[in-house]
């Protein structure tokens, strides 16, 4: 048996750690003895119990701040060593550069889940980011070997970066047509589907086009088809556009409620970009130390109280039923601000046309997910994105980076753009937990013998 020994900048409950958990929760444990190290605490909801009750064991070094940049190799170097691991398997800028220092002492691989050059300008600035992306190539031109989570970023890089040992691993959404793992991600980046992906399939096949309707609610009272944006509010992934483009349509006399979930530093702009467009605004923001949201219309007041965390039919009432309270007094169009999620499975349930207007991806689980739920894509025309439709019948449901109209476009014929079922089908085979964790196991297996 080989040991794996992960290491992760932190276990926060986030998209690249969702993904550990359900690679660790797939291993093959007969061959494969996992353990896993962050570097720091984590910020925000921690996962450390979920991979303690995988019976995985965790460990927390502490290299923050200045004890990062000051000993950390050597700390890292020696802890490593009492670990004991046949392999280094490292994700995340800070994992990269304490593993590539381990060259020649134990093989290291790395996952890499987005463009780096691009992803870091966007986050930190230009200069910044040039930086940190020639930092970590450097720390990669190390490695036995580079995974990517893609083929198209696998390509990039291949070009790009010459020398490197590269292999692409796509994400898992599924582990066969079930579920990814219990435990799913916050979104603002990823979390795993709640339910059977056969059931979410099957619910997509038997819509009627136009978009079918909601069960168990009043659902002639919810204007259809409801759009979600996974993608949350950070510069990379230009909610901003979204909500221009959604404005745009209901103008145009299009109608249909907009529900985004996730956070980030864009989410008041976002809020003021759709008041300032005359657009309906609702907050469903969940109460501390309970499972319950609050949706206050414009934010300002707590109209209504609803348990929407993880029950489908609740969040259908949710959204029912503040569209009721306002119905009489606004327009039939709402952009919900639902903010961070455990599960995005019920969410998917109750949506049609899933939007992404991100400007650089690696991969995007959100999409992924949508798809293998039945959505209907709509979805920024970068590179990754042609391999995530191919096969799916959407591959022409894109629009350029940035372009409000041609997304009020395709927003008002969306209802008429493709197959639902096939594209689950399709997708559910491509992005299976199975596939990415064998994927990984050829890898361990190339490298060890």
């Amino acid at each position: 048996m080989k040991r794996i020994h992960y290491v992760v900048s932190s276990l926060s409950r986030l998209g690249p750690v969702q993904q550990l958990y359900t690679l660790v929760k797939g291993l093959d444990r007969r061959r494969f003895d996992p353990v896993v190290t962050q570097l720091s605490g984590p910020v925000g909801e921690s996962m450390e119990e979920a991979f303690r009750g995988l019976d995985v064991p965790v460990h927390r070094l502490g290299l923050q701040g200045a004890a990062f940049w000051l000993g950390g190799r050597d700390r890292f170097q020696q802890h490593v060593e009492q670990v004991g691991a046949d392999l280094v398997h490292c994700s995340g800028f800070r994992a990269d550069w304490l593993g590539s220092a381990l060259s020649g002492k134990v093989p290291v691989v790395s996952t890499v889940h987005n463009i780096a050059r691009e992803d870091y300008r966007f986050r930190y600035g230009a200069l910044p980011g040039l930086l940190m992306s020639a930092v970590q190539v450097r720390c990669w031109s190390k490695m036995r070997c580079v995974v990517t989570v893609s083929d198209f970023l696998r390509d990039d890089m291949a070009v790009r970066y010459a020398g490197l040992r590269l292999a692409s691993v796509p994400n898992g959404v599924y582990e066969g047509y079930g579920v990814a793992g219990g435990d799913a991600g916050l979104v603002n980046g990823a979390s795993g589907l709640a339910g059977e992906a056969s059931d979410l399939a099957r619910e997509a096949s038997e819509r009627a086009m136009p978009l079918g309707r909601l069960p168990g609610v009043d659902d002639e009272s919810l204007p259809r088809p409801v759009f979600i944006s996974l993608d949350g509010f950070d510069r990379v992934k230009d909610p901003l556009t979204v909500v221009r483009a959604y404005a745009q349509y209901c103008a145009g006399g299009g109608v249909g409620a907009l529900v985004l979930l996730g956070d980030g530093p864009l989410k008041a702009a976002c809020i003021d970009e759709a008041r300032k467009c005359g657009v309906r605004t609702v907050m469903l923001v969940p109460e501390r130390n309970s499972d319950s949201f609050i949706s206050g219309a414009d934010g300002t007041s707590a109209e209504h109280t609803d348990r929407v965390v993880t029950d489908e039919h609740s969040i259908r009432v949710a959204l029912d039923g503040v569209h009721d309270d306002i119905s009489d007094k606004y327009s039939q169009n709402v952009i919900y601000f639902a903010g961070r999620v455990r599960e995005v499975g019920p969410w998917l349930r109750v949506t049609d046309v899933l939007v992404s207007a991100s400007r650089s991806e690696g991969f995007h689980l959100g999409v992924a997910e949508g798809l293998c739920a039945g959505l209907i894509p709509v979805v920024s025309a970068i590179g990754v994105r042609e391999e995530m439709l191919r096969g799916t019948g959407f591959e022409s449901n894109t629009f350029s980076v940035g372009d409000v109209e041609a997304l009020r476009s395709l927003m008002e014929c969306s209802a008429n753009l493709g197959d639902v079922a096939l594209s689950a089908n399709v997708c559910q085979d491509r992005y299976s937990v199975r596939r990415m964790c064998e994927g990984y196991a050829r890898v361990y297996t190339e490298i060890l013998g």
